[in-house]
């Protein structure tokens, strides 16, 4: 299973094998300047988490699967794996 971060705009970090190795100062630098803006909102990404109105998207590649959602909802795996 592999482990990266995404942007609305379709940046992501580096595939890493566990989720605490993910680069999250990496996707946070790109957010602080990202000007694009999601087709829900009249701001863009960095306008956005500045008034922290969005979180960290999670992106997990299991062989040929992969799956989207809240960096938030993995916290839970964060020392799980060995």
């Amino acid at each position: 299973m592999k482990h990266s971060l995404i942007c609305y705009c379709g940046f992501e970090t580096p595939l890493v094998e566990r989720l605490e190795a993910v680069d999250v100062d990496m996707l946070d630098a790109h957010q602080l300047f990202c000007e694009f803006k999601p087709d829900w909102s009249d701001k863009t990404v960095a306008e956005l988490v500045e008034a922290k109105m969005i979180v960290p998207v999670s992106k997990v590649v299991e062989g040929e699967k992969k799956s989207i959602d809240c960096l938030s909802n993995h916290m839970k795996d964060f020392g799980e794996e060995e």
